[in-house]
């Protein structure tokens, strides 16, 4: 790295206040790199996602959402398309794991009128925890994706998505 900047220096000729600004800039930059490459799990709700054996040929997938503040996260199931989006949870298919039903919400859901959209909405504050059974031997491998939109009494935020792979145990 510093070969590279000393090289840089001298091709530019850079005088001692750009070479200031230059470092200042790399720098930045490089920090906004790593957290772009670090941080998948960034804004006011993190996933967790985790695989649970039930029996010898099935296992249970559990997906946590963990909100911040007073933000939450809809249902996969609203009462009207005028709204938030729903959550929604894909899995790849594959020959070797097999969904088995739908994906199981937590009972503890919210439901009350939003002025914002003026509909009815379902969700969940603070913890979600999501389960999906899946059949599938040790050593499978589980790919998924979560599409979710959250929101806070002032704002919403655009739907995300957060991909997963897990292996099962």
């Amino acid at each position: 790295m510093s070969d590279v900047y000393l090289q840089l220096t001298r091709h530019l000729k850079l005088k001692s206040m750009n070479k200031r600004l230059f470092i200042v800039t790399l720098s930045c930059f490089l920090l906004g790199s790593l957290q772009l490459v670090m941080g998948q799990n960034t804004g006011p709700v993190s996933w967790t996602v985790t695989a649970q054996r039930l029996s010898s040929d099935s296992c249970q997938i559990v997906m946590t959402a963990q909100m911040q503040g007073n933000w939450h996260l809809y249902s996969q199931s609203l009462s009207s398309d005028e709204g938030p989006l729903p959550t929604v949870f894909t899995f790849d298919s594959a020959a070797h794991v097999k969904t088995i039903g739908a994906v199981i919400e937590p009972a503890d859901i919210h439901e009350e009128f939003d002025p914002n959209f003026q509909v009815t909405v379902r969700y969940f504050n603070v913890k979600a925890e999501f389960r999906q059974l899946v059949l599938g031997k040790s050593g499978a491998s589980v790919k998924g994706g979560i599409n979710y939109m959250c929101c806070n009494d002032e704002t919403c935020l655009p739907p995300t998505d957060f991909n997963f792979e897990i292996e099962l145990p």
